[in-house]
């Protein structure tokens, strides 16, 4: 086992993020791939960083169903193929990289993190993009699929405008988000937000419609809960 998957990633399992990823450089890229990356992707601030990154992400996205099918990992294939001029002997590099992950499951958020560092802020566009184009070819996109991926725009700072634009790219349909769920805005007050989820919770609770039977009930109960939730979410974006 080489040194990069044997210590330089180590830090998946739990241990800081910061000075053992830096034992990357130089071990799991080679110069001419690193060369390929900078002329592809211009202004990474390092390139071992931003691609371990991108890996680690779309296999957590992909293991959101319980396991990383063949399909979901040939679209991260294609990626590294067709804009990055991989050969069969880097994929068995990122084959690495995706067993580690597997194995340390991994946040999303410090991910998230280091490679908006990796990639000077920039390429968070190319990254969702990435992520619906592997959830499509990987299967299709089901509820938690969709909430772990609204997870990632959120960790990567983009707003529901830039993400609903990526989104509709694929004709998903209308996207449900916290906000919309609530009746409100992605520029709502906090107070308005306060004000919205109080009037939801009182429009949706289970005993406006006791007198209609046991199917109503039911219905109620899951968009009482829903509205609990999508508050709850917003909670945590904004410190409510």
């Amino acid at each position: 086992m080489s040194w990069w998957f044997g210590a330089g990633l180590g830090w998946l399992r739990g241990g800081p993020l910061g000075a053992v990823l830096g034992g990357l450089a130089g071990h799991f890229l080679g110069k001419a791939v690193r060369k390929k990356v900078r002329k592809r992707l211009p202004g990474i601030t390092d390139e071992n960083l931003f691609v371990t990154c991108i890996i680690i992400l779309l296999t957590q996205l992909g293991m959101t169903k319980g396991h990383l099918t063949a399909a979901e990992v040939e679209a991260l294939y294609r990626f590294f193929v067709r804009n990055l001029d991989y050969d069969s002997k880097d994929l068995e590099q990122i084959n690495r990289v995706i067993q580690e992950t597997i194995q340390a499951n991994p946040r999303l958020e410090p991910v998230v993190g280091k490679f908006l560092e990796a990639g000077n802020g920039r390429y968070r566009n190319l990254l969702l993009t990435l992520a619906y184009q592997q959830a499509l070819l990987g299967g299709g996109l089901d509820e938690p699929l969709q909430n772990r991926i609204n997870e990632l725009a959120h960790h990567l700072g983009l707003s529901l405008a830039e993400h609903r634009k990526i989104r509709d790219q694929y004709s998903l349909g209308e996207m449900v988000t916290p906000y919309s769920i609530l009746g409100v805005g992605e520029d709502a007050t906090n107070e308005e937000i306060r004000r919205a989820f109080r009037q939801r919770l009182a429009e949706v609770h289970p005993d406006r419609v006791m007198h209609l039977g046991d199917p109503h009930i039911e219905n109620a109960h899951m968009k009482f809960l829903e509205v609990q939730s999508a508050y709850r979410q917003l909670a945590e974006w904004r410190g409510l």
